[in-house]
C-alpha cells in the first residue's frame, strides 16, 4: 500500500495522517495532534522532531495544509485571453489583496472553474505570501522532510464539497474554539470568515450550537454587504461538535439543508478522525485524483479561443491539400522523367545515326527539345514552398491558406495581430522580406494589407508571388 502523509497545521497546533488506499478503501494508519505555540521556524522544527522517526516513516515526502488567516481566496470573471494574460491579471489581484510588492511574494494556484456566457472564463485562485510559507518551509528542510505538495486549509474543506452543485456552498470546521466558515462556488473557497466559539478550548454541543445560531445570521449579513451569494447548503466538519438531532435548530429561511461531512475513509482503532480537510486532501491522493499544490508555477488551463480552431481546422485542410497536391505532382513528375530519358536516349541515336550518314556536316545545336524544355520548367518545389513560407512566420503572423499552380502565380494569405498596431506591422515587414528572399520565388508589388473592423492591432494580408523560372 502506498501511503501518504498529510501535516496540517492550524492556529496552536500541529496534526500529522498516514495513511493510503487497501483493499479499495482509504484508511488512515496513524493520526496524532498536538500544540503548536507559533509559526517560528525553530518551533515547528521541534514538533516536526517529536512525530518524526516511526510516524514518518515509509513516506516520501508529506503534504502541508496551512491553516492562515493571512491567506486569501477570490474568484475572477475574464474574457477570452491566453492562460498567460490570464495569469498575469491574477497575479496582479494577488498582489494587491496581500499587499506585497511584486509576484515573487506570492505563492497562488488557479484554476478555471468553468465557462461563462458570452465567452468568459470564471477562475479561482489562493494566495499565501511568500514570507509566511519560508519560516515553515525552512523547519521543514531543517527535519529532512521533502514538502509534495502545499494547500490552505479553506481550499481543502472546499474539495470536500460535491461536484454537482454549481452554485455556492458553505462549509464550516472548528478547531479549538474557533469557528472557520468557508463560502465555496465549484469545490473552489470564495469567501473566508472567522469566529471565536465561546468557552474556549472544546466547547460543547450546545455552546457551539447557540454561538452558530447568532453568527450564521451576521455571516450572512456580511455575504450579502459585500456582493456574494448566500449559500442554501451548509456542511458541518468532523470536528464540529454538533449532535443530528441539533442540526434542525441552524437551519432558516437562508438555509435549506444543514448536514454533517461524512468523509469516505476507514480510521484504525485508536487513532482520532482527521478534520475534514486533511481526510478530503488525504481521499484525493489515495485515488490519485490531480490536486494542484501552491508550490506548482503551472499556468491555469484555458480552452482555445475561436481562430485558434479556425487555423486548425485550416492547418488540417491545407494538409488534405497538399497531400493530394503532392499525389498528383508525383505522378506528373514521374510522367516527365520518363519522357525525359525516352527523349535522351533518342536524342543519342540520333546524334550516332547522323555522324554515320553525314559526317562532314555541322555539328549539332546543344539546345533541347521545346517541349522537353517545358517540361523541365513544370517541376515545382512543393514541398520545400510549403516549408519556407511557414518558416518565414514569426510571431503573431498565422497562415490560412497557400495556393500555388504549376505556370500561375502563387498567392499566400493569412493574418498578423500583436499588443499594437506599430508591433502588427513590424512583424508584417519581417515576414514579407522573408518571403521576398526565397530563391526560387519572385515578388511584384501585388500586396494587400486590411484592418480588421473594430480591431486595430489585428490585419489580414495578401501576397502574390511568382516561381523564378531562371
Amino acid at each position: 500500500m502506498q501511503t501518504h502523509a498529510i501535516i496540517e497545521i492550524e492556529e496552536g497546533t500541529l496534526s500529522v495522517t498516514v495513511g493510503g488506499r487497501q483493499d479499495g478503501r482509504v484508511r488512515v494508519l496513524r493520526s496524532v495532534r498536538m500544540p503548536l505555540q507559533d509559526l517560528g521556524r525553530a518551533t515547528v522544527a521541534n514538533a516536526l522532531r517529536d512525530v518524526g522517526g516511526e510516524l514518518l516513516q515509509s513516506v516520501q515526502g508529506v503534504h502541508v495544509i496551512l491553516a492562515d488567516r493571512r491567506s486569501q481566496h477570490f474568484l475572477s470573471t475574464l474574457p477570452m485571453m491566453s492562460p498567460r494574460d490570464a495569469l498575469a491579471f491574477v497575479r496582479r489581484e494577488a498582489i494587491r489583496l496581500t499587499n506585497t510588492q511584486s509576484a515573487d511574494d506570492v505563492l497562488l494556484d488557479t484554476r478555471l472553474l468553468r465557462k461563462l456566457d458570452g465567452d468568459r472564463l470564471l477562475l479561482g485562485t489562493a494566495v499565501v505570501t511568500r514570507n509566511v510559507w519560508s519560516q515553515i518551509a525552512a523547519a521543514f528542510e531543517d527535519r529532512d522532510l521533502a514538502v509534495l505538495g502545499l494547500h490552505t486549509t479553506e481550499a481543502c474543506l472546499a474539495m470536500s464539497t460535491t461536484t454537482a452543485v454549481s452554485e455556492a456552498t458553505a462549509v464550516l470546521e472548528y478547531n479549538a474554539g474557533r469557528a472557520r466558515f468557508v463560502l465555496s462556488i465549484d469545490q473552489t473557497p470564495v469567501q473566508v470568515r472567522r469566529f471565536l466559539i465561546g468557552g474556549g478550548g472544546e466547547a460543547s454541543a450546545a455552546t457551539v450550537v447557540t454561538q452558530l445560531m447568532m453568527e450564521l445570521p451576521r455571516t450572512f449579513d456580511w455575504l450579502r454587504e459585500i456582493g456574494q451569494p448566500t449559500p442554501r447548503w451548509l456542511q458541518l466538519g468532523t470536528r464540529v461538535p454538533v449532535e443530528e438531532e441539533s442540526l434542525d435548530m441552524l437551519r432558516g429561511d437562508a438555509l435549506e439543508q444543514v448536514s454533517r461531512a461524512e468523509p469516505d475513509i476507514d480510521v484504525d482503532e485508536g487513532q482520532a478522525m482527521p478534520t475534514l480537510s486533511v481526510a478530503t486532501l488525504l481521499h484525493r491522493l489515495a485515488n490519485n485524483v490531480a490536486t494542484s499544490s501552491l508550490l506548482d508555477a503551472n499556468m491555469p488551463r484555458l480552452p482555445w479561443r475561436r481562430h485558434r480552431y479556425v487555423a486548425l481546422a485550416a492547418a488540417a485542410a491545407l494538409s488534405v491539400l497538399l497531400g493530394a497536391s503532392a499525389v498528383v505532382d508525383g505522378r506528373v513528375w514521374w510522367k516527365v522523367r520518363q519522357q525525359h530519358e525516352q527523349l535522351i536516349d533518342e536524342f543519342v541515336e540520333l546524334q550516332v545515326a547522323a555522324s554515320e550518314l553525314a559526317p562532314q556536316a555541322a555539328p549539332q545545336s546543344d539546345e533541347l527539345d521545346p517541349q522537353l524544355q517545358r517540361a523541365l520548367t513544370m517541376r515545382r518545389p512543393i514541398s520545400l514552398l510549403i516549408a519556407d513560407v511557414s518558416n518565414c512566420c514569426t510571431d503573431g503572423v498565422s497562415l490560412e491558406q497557400v495556393a500555388f499552380a504549376s505556370v500561375g502565380q502563387l498567392v499566400v494569405t493569412g493574418e498578423v495581430e500583436s499588443r499594437s498596431r506599430q508591433q502588427a506591422l513590424s512583424r508584417l515587414a519581417t515576414f514579407f522580406d522573408r518571403l521576398r528572399r526565397l530563391p526560387y520565388l519572385q515578388t511584384g508589388a501585388n500586396e494587400e494589407l486590411q484592418e480588421l473592423p473594430g480591431d486595430g492591432q489585428r490585419f489580414r494580408f495578401k501576397v502574390s508571388l511568382s516561381w523564378r523560372n531562371e
